[in-house]
């Protein structure tokens, strides 16, 4: 019996079976490893990796795959391997290619599964060409069977079903979004724990403790919290919900005038901070590692094909290239008409986080990066963003500049709060239009919290043409006198949007629900430890990946993000796919 304690196992099958089970180890007549099966990861699209549950039949000569563990009739494809060459790759990878007829790149999580894998299907291949040669030499087919199982040779067809129906595998290429082998599911509403005022209160001494450490103007950035203080998602995927008023970004481009689009622009930037934070307990999300990455994207309503162009717009793409725009875009599983949304964490020290947005039927895109530094302050933790982020309308040829408020962690001893503080901006060079926002902390006697103001002017006029106050969590108005105000954003009563994205087993094992799965889950069930001890483990496996580097001097790339200026773009934005095209 062979045992291993990694994913890969080795498994025999019965013929009589349609399935293998895991038993022993069994070769064949030309001492062909029989079966072997494990996880690994399949290239679907351009830098786009699927998990999978790979099964190896030696007697077949076929390839499985499955969505899962399960090997569920309904998830399988197969595929002969034929004369298959069989190659090792970069990076953890090895290939099957037939030359012009097909090639598939696996990848697994360590060297020694690569291996493995490597003998036992350049065993079935070299079984494939004795197999071949006997024919060759007049040898006959008897049809013999070995421990009551029905021998097979090597068929002609290179690819079949998982149950033996011969239907050829789409080329990765031609994998549309939304189809059964990307497993894309809506997310639930996130709502975080709302019991977490009473963990803060249990653990009051270990917080007490945390601020006894801590000075006055202390950098807190690096420093690791407790697990009961966490948020039940990244920072990456809290950046998401900046986005999750798509409907709203995806008008902006509709105006036919600058001065609407301005003032659509700052409706949009209104309605992000609300949805970034979720409950009434101020939590921090996890730190990003390095490398770490988020992917989803946000159906739109209606068809978005149909807006009206204004006359200084190009003509619409149409539904064809739009898909192809789509599909060559940050999240080629998106639908067609969708808002699409990528962030990597693109270093560690200093800590930043980079994102990427678009909408391909809208032709406009948003970048940014942001770097986060986080202050002790007494009784408070105040966060300082430096961040940049720009909204490109092509159709328009228009850029908007915009930065961001910091943030406050109040009242750490009884009940913890966000609040937003301090000044930013928009403004677009192009038009001369600019939007100057004022996020107001509230006093230590009286006053309100969240509150908000903002004026919107142009550079030829003196005054604002527009202001706006209200709060950024709840209701803001357009302010025309002290007896007149009409609602400029409603945040209670305009529903976000669900994001949509892969599910948890068909993600890469880099991106954030993932790296973080038993953290989280941990956190569900309120088993503290445990979430403490799987938090532990993701943070010393960076630590670990970050001395590898550092001995075989590696430096690292990210891989979604280049360095530009003083910020971080996206490697492939949407106005350079289109000049492509």
């Amino acid at each position: 019996v062979y045992i291993h304690t990694s994913p890969l196992v080795v498994v025999q099958t019965q013929r009589l079976c349609r399935r293998p089970h895991v038993t022993t180890l069994r070769r064949t007549e030309w001492n062909c490893i029989a079966i072997m099966e494990g996880e690994v990861w399949r290239l679907r699209s351009k830098e786009i990796w699927t998990r999978c549950w790979l099964v190896m039949d030696g007697d077949r000569g076929s390839l499985y795959f499955y969505s899962s563990k399960t090997k569920s009739e309904s998830h399988g494809e197969s595929v002969r391997l034929g004369q298959a060459r069989v190659e090792p790759e970069n990076e953890l990878c090895f290939s099957l290619d037939w030359g012009s007829k097909r090639k598939i790149l696996l990848r697994v999580e360590t060297d020694v599964e690569r291996q493995r894998w490597l003998a036992a299907l350049e065993s079935i291949t070299s079984c494939s060409e004795r197999d071949r040669s006997d024919g060759e030499d007049g040898a006959e087919d008897k049809g013999e069977k070995e421990d009551g199982c029905e021998s097979s040779r090597f068929f002609d067809e290179e690819f079949c079903d998982a149950d033996e129906r011969v239907a050829p595998i789409s080329p990765a290429s031609d994998v549309k979004p939304g189809s059964q082998a990307w497993e894309v599911e809506e997310d639930p509403d996130y709502v975080e724990n709302e019991d977490m005022a009473s963990s803060m209160s249990q653990n009051k001494s270990v917080i007490m403790h945390l601020l006894s450490e801590a000075r006055r103007g202390l950098d807190l950035t690096h420093m690791r919290l407790p697990a009961f203080m966490l948020e039940k998602r990244s920072t990456l995927e809290m950046f998401s919900g900046f986005l999750a008023h798509p409907d709203i970004f995806a008008a902006v481009p509709d105006h036919a005038s600058a001065r609407e689009r301005m003032v659509t622009i700052v409706r949009f930037y209104l309605s992000a901070f609300h949805a970034t934070r979720t409950g009434k307990t101020a939590t921090k999300p996890y730190n990003p590692v390095l490398g770490e990455t988020f992917h989803c994207f946000w159906d739109l309503p209606g068809d978005s094909s149909s807006t009206t162009t204004t006359a200084t717009s190009a003509p619409r793409p149409d539904t064809q290239q739009t898909q192809s725009l789509v599909e060559s875009g940050p999240v080629p599983y998106a639908s067609y008409n969708s808002v699409s949304f990528t962030a990597e964490q693109v270093s560690h020290h200093p800590p930043v986080s980079a994102f990427y947005g678009e909408c391909v039927p809208k032709r406009m895109y948003v970048t940014g990066s942001i770097h986060t530094k986080i202050k002790f302050l007494g009784l408070s933790v105040g966060v300082y963003n430096t961040a940049s982020l720009k909204i490109h309308l092509l159709d328009h040829g228009e850029e908007y500049t915009m930065t961001f408020p910091n943030t406050y962690i109040r009242s750490l001893l009884t009940y913890p709060w966000l609040e937003l503080g301090g000044r930013s901006t928009i403004s677009c060079a192009q038009t001369g239009y600019s939007a100057n926002f004022d996020f107001h902390c509230k006093p230590f006697y009286g006053g309100r919290k969240h509150q908000v103001s903002c004026e919107i002017s142009h550079k030829s006029e003196k005054l604002p043409f527009h202001k706006i106050e209200g709060e950024w969590n709840g209701v803001m108005y357009t302010k025309f006198s002290k007896e007149r105000r009409d609602v400029f954003m409603d945040t209670v009563n305009t529903p976000t949007r669900r994001k949509k994205l892969l599910t948890l087993s068909a993600q890469d094992p880099g991106e954030s629900r993932r790296r973080w799965q038993h953290v989280t889950e941990a956190l569900a069930r309120g088993d503290i430890d445990t979430a403490s001890q799987a938090k532990h483990i993701v943070e010393e496996e960076q630590r670990a990946d970050a001395r590898l580097r550092q001995e075989q001097g590696i430096e690292w790339q990210p891989k979604y993000f280049h360095a530009e200026g003083d910020g971080w773009v996206f490697n492939s934005p949407l106005s350079t796919r289109l000049n492509q095209k």
